[in-house]
């Protein structure tokens, strides 16, 4: 329909309030306080006004505020959920295999796939298998070392089966010990 202004992402609510507000359209308010314009002058008074982007300044200067906003919140929200990402936690499941002990100083390092060379960057829980718990308690297996995609386990006594354990890895955002 001519005449009618489209203003991107204004509601039908905010082109209302709009137009009912005291400070809008006064250049056509003041037309028609003179009621002996024909209806055709009028309607041409209303295209030509539609047609200057000054007089719907304040929907436009409101939506680009509002547009702002939401661009804003994308770039939080984008940037949280890129944080997220980067934050998870990541669970791994490694074998601690009898032939792979070293008898004498009773240690196997083990590849775990995302551990960081760094401890204060990560909460690392290694938890043995249900099935595994009592052999790998009895043994005083603990975690000792690491290095980047390793860990190193100590045990008291060396286990006489492979123990399954689980390896629970927490980013703490690399703060100090």
């Amino acid at each position: 329909m001519k005449g009618i202004v489209n203003v991107p992402g204004a509601s039908g609510a905010d082109i209302a309030a709009h137009n009912l507000s005291p400070e809008a359209h006064p250049d056509l308010r003041q037309e028609m306080k003179d009621l002996k314009k024909q209806p055709s002058e009028l309607a041409a008074l209303i295209v030509a006004h539609n047609a200057d982007k000054a007089a719907h300044a304040d929907i436009s200067s409101a939506l680009q505020t509002v547009t702002e906003k939401q661009a804003q919140e994308k770039t939080q929200l984008d940037k949280l959920a890129q944080a997220q990402s980067q934050a998870a936690v990541v669970y791994r499941t490694v074998t601690l295999a009898v032939a792979n002990w070293d008898a004498s100083a009773k240690t196997q390092t083990v590849t775990v796939t995302g551990v960081s060379a760094k401890e204060t960057d990560q909460l690392i829980i290694p938890t043995p298998a249900l099935a595994n718990q009592e052999a790998y308690l009895d043994a005083g297996i603990r975690a000792t070392a690491q290095k980047a995609n390793s860990l190193t386990f100590t045990a008291e006594s060396t286990p006489e089966e492979a123990l399954t354990v689980y390896v629970t890895i927490i980013p703490l955002g690399g703060g100090t010990a």
